[in-house]
């Protein structure tokens, strides 16, 4: 454990940053992510994997039903790593790598999704910015980007709006897909990742 905010007195949720090596011991992976957080909530719990020190990539809101939840409970860091590393090698080309988060509602919490996320955002927000509390054995400064998946697109303006009243100097660039008068190129209007086969069809 490099980081962790269970000594701060006033935290939405429990984070943890994981040094990677040690949390994944010896599975057999394609790559060590260069960072891993956990974070466990009043309802949820929820991971953040990156592969670089720069890294970005959306934030996926999982809503279980009494069928599925073991399941998602039991696969969530799987899938977070998946989608995480094919984000990289998606990110490929460009100066940013692949990120993702996600955030496992508990069962029978799903209507309370935009509370999680920010709850979210709040423990991350703590361990980036080493707030008061926080125990830390990472020393170099550490800078997260994020941005919209299932069920969070339109979080990323409030997420946004959150960081700068927190504190976090670079608040305008730490979620991609927010309106524009924040400085965002809206996914669903100009048509990034799953939206563009709409936007294409739109134009046609």
């Amino acid at each position: 454990m490099l980081k962790t905010n269970f000594f701060k007195e006033d935290i939405g949720a429990i984070g943890y940053r994981l040094d990677p090596s040690v949390f994944l011991g010896s599975q057999k992976l394609p790559e060590v992510p260069f960072g891993i957080f956990l974070l466990i909530g009043r309802d949820f719990n929820g991971f953040h994997v990156r592969f670089r020190d720069i890294a970005r990539g959306g934030i996926r809101l999982i809503k279980s039903t009494q069928d599925n939840y073991e399941n998602n409970k039991a696969t969530q860091f799987q899938e977070n790593y998946g989608l995480a590393y094919t984000q990289k090698l998606k990110n490929k080309d460009i100066t940013e790598s692949g990120s993702k988060g996600t955030i496992l509602l508990d069962l029978g919490k799903n209507h309370q999704g935009d509370y999680a996320f920010m709850q979210y955002i709040d423990t991350l927000l703590d361990l980036m910015l080493v707030a008061d509390g926080v125990s830390s054995i990472y020393d170099a400064p550490e800078y997260l980007f994020f941005g919209p998946d299932e069920n969070t697109a339109p979080l990323m303006d409030p997420a946004c709006l959150f960081t700068k009243k927190k504190g976090y100097e670079q608040w305008k660039s730490i979620t991609t897909g927010k309106s524009g008068h924040l400085g965002g190129i809206p996914h669903d209007t100009y048509g990034m990742t799953t939206r563009s086969v709409r936007q294409f069809a739109i134009g046609v």
